[in-house]
């Protein structure tokens, strides 16, 4: 009786071994003499039997039949009656092979199970074999009854139908084994091998040195050398194979090295930045929002400038690209060099240089010559130096320019830069300030534009800054009747130029009532929030002083009530004009009463302490 049904993939499991394989010829010329193989197995039949028995009875069902094929010697010791235990506790340890027939002895069952041959003829073959004996005894005992006789019929057909149902549901049994239970179990039994092999294949490598590559495929890659073609085998690993395998597994893990210790560098680099990061936004809280719009001092750099710093570059990028150890570099020398009175000098220096890279954009006209002791960034301070941002098209001056959003926003292309440095600005999607040196340039129309504005406040565009223009206080109406103060009113006044029309000619507010209607007028319009109303780009103008958020005049009162528990906040006390609030706003159209007003009292000014500037004094007729 042969095993029935389809094929399955283990075709030589439990193949008896060919005479060839047994037997060779010996090289004499006595062509009948024959020399018996000798393997490593050879020495089993020379052990005792119970010892014998003991060591087969621990194997599983394919591993006896395919150990009763190795040699006659292995296979008259496990036919023998006394070995029928060693069968039965082979199918005992594969509690998911169905029950042994009552017509196969043990040895046959598992021949039937496993094999691919014939019980009886020994053939490899996957034919349904019967009995003759058994078809010509069933063909006689049919003759015997009267066909025509119903009841008879049907009585010799009984326990034929009988032994077909049961046959039936054993080979459902049989059938759902093959092809659900032994390919799952051959399936996890290769994992397992697979596994096997993987692990001693990485236990060789670690004593290669190899180990810290090892563990970073088990982070960033796990199935790369589990899925290479040499490893992913059921071959037990033997000294020849890993000759094979240590060549190209060995070149493989050097050229990820590379890739490792980058991995590593930019790990280093990122808890450096964060170490940034902290001692900046603590010592950056540690001081009060800024009081004024001119307050260089309050303008502190990001953490993105302090990186680039000379002496933090240093520790940020220039160590960590030198790391080949397994060392950590150490972070102390870099927290102290961020502390606050580290930091104090280093914002400086920032301001500094950023300062003077601005001084090198003015024309000479603009800059600063008259007292020698002067500091040559003083230029900067003049109500009519202006920069033009090449981003979002406004005028900026300064100290506005170094905290400047356009300044550091990230710019189109740049995640295509390649080095640790543009990792680190893609990280945080912002660049330093100013880095590609476009954003910011010199613009000769808004310089035009602020000369006559300041001219029309009667103060010199040559000598007046900007703490004294707004110590002045001065209110501009256009020949439109439009109100502004006087840095609205070179954005104003700019419109003009842009849309090719001549300058606009400026009235310069001097009565108290006048000065008043267009305060009143201010108040009103912010009351409803009309100043970020008109704008194209709800932009955040104010900070709150207490965690520095910034946030648009329509949300600063939810946001103190909610987060601070103020119910009724005050501009100057609980929030501020940020420093790099838009010059964008409202034109206040109110009625200018018409009189002459003598310009030529009080027209001097007041004088302010340090670099005060003294005021043109001219005369400015209003027609009736």
């Amino acid at each position: 009786m042969g095993p029935s049904g389809s094929q399955h993939d283990r075709k030589d499991a439990g193949k008896p071994p060919t005479s060839s394989s047994i037997v060779a010829k010996t090289g004499s010329g006595n062509k009948g003499a024959r020399v018996v193989a000798k393997g490593k197995l050879n020495i089993l039949p020379d052990m005792p039997l119970d010892v014998l028995y003991e060591i087969f009875s621990h194997l599983d069902p394919p591993s006896v039949l395919n150990v009763s094929y190795t040699s006659r010697g292995l296979r008259s010791i496990l036919i023998t009656k006394n070995s029928r235990a060693v069968w039965r506790d082979c199918l005992a340890s594969d509690a998911d092979l169905p029950r042994k027939p009552d017509s196969l002895n043990e040895p046959q069952w598992i021949e039937l199970a496993f094999g691919n041959t014939c019980t009886y003829c020994k053939m490899q073959c996957h034919t349904r074999v019967y009995k003759l004996d058994s078809i010509e005894a069933t063909i006689e005992s049919f003759r015997s009854i009267d066909a025509t006789d119903a009841g008879a019929v049907k009585k010799f057909e009984a326990p034929f139908l009988d032994r077909v149902r049961q046959a039936q549901k054993y080979a459902e049994t049989c059938d759902h084994w093959l092809h659900v239970i032994l390919p799952r179990k051959r399936r996890l039994e290769q994992e397992r091998m697979m596994k096997e092999r993987l692990h001693q294949i990485e236990c060789r490598l670690r004593e290669h040195g190899f180990s810290e590559e090892i563990d970073y495929l088990h982070v960033v890659s796990s199935r790369l050398l589990e899925e290479h073609p040499l490893v992913r085998s059921f071959d037990e690993l033997t000294e020849s194979t890993w000759r094979t395998l240590i060549p190209p597994l060995t070149k493989l893990l050097r050229d990820m090295r590379a890739s490792m210790l980058e991995k590593k560098r930019k790990n280093f680099l990122k808890d450096r930045m964060q170490v940034v990061i902290s001692a900046l936004k603590a010592y950056v809280s540690a001081h009060p929002v800024p009081t004024a719009i001119d307050d260089v001092d309050q303008i502190y750099p990001s953490a993105l400038d302090i990186a680039a710093m000379p002496a933090i570059q240093r520790m940020m990028f220039t160590e960590i690209k030198s790391y080949v150890t397994d060392v950590e570099p150490d972070l102390k020398r870099l927290k102290e060099a961020l502390a606050p009175d580290a930091l104090d000098t280093l914002c400086d220096e920032w301001r500094a240089a950023k300062s003077l890279k601005l001084v090198a954009l003015l024309p000479d006209n603009y800059r600063h010559h008259q007292d020698e002791d002067d500091d040559e960034l003083y230029s900067l301070r003049f109500a009519c130096v202006f920069f033009h941002c090449t981003v979002c098209g406004e005028p900026v001056n300064y100290p506005r320019v170094l905290a400047h959003a356009c300044t550091r926003q990230a710019r189109l292309g740049f995640r295509n830069l390649s080095g640790e440095e543009s990792w680190l600005w893609q990280r945080l999607d912002a660049l330093p300030w100013n880095h590609d040196g476009a954003r910011i340039e010199w613009d000769a129309r808004v310089a035009r534009a602020a000369w006559r504005v300041i001219k029309s406040c009667g103060c010199d565009p040559r000598i007046v800054d900007q703490g004294d223009m707004d110590e002045e206080a001065a209110w501009l109406a256009c020949k439109e009747r439009e109100v502004f103060d006087w840095r609205r009113a070179i954005m104003h006044h700019l419109g003009h130029i842009n849309k090719g029309e001549d300058d606009p000619t400026w009235l310069h507010l001097r009565d108290d009532e006048d000065i008043q209607l267009a305060i009143q007028a201010e108040a009103r319009c912010r009351q409803r929030n009309d100043i970020e109303a008109r704008q194209v780009r709800q932009v955040p103008r104010y900070v709150c002083v207490f965690c520095r958020r910034l946030c648009s005049l329509n949300d600063v009162d939810d946001h103190l009530k909610n987060s601070h528990n103020k119910s009724t906040p005050e501009e100057g006390v609980d929030y501020r004009l940020d420093v790099d609030a838009s010059m964008r706003g409202l034109c206040l159209p109110i009625i200018i009463l018409r009189r002459v007003v003598d310009l030529t009292k009080g027209s001097g000014g007041s004088q302010r302490k340090g670099k005060g500037r003294a005021r043109r004094k001219e005369v400015i007729s209003i027609d009736d």
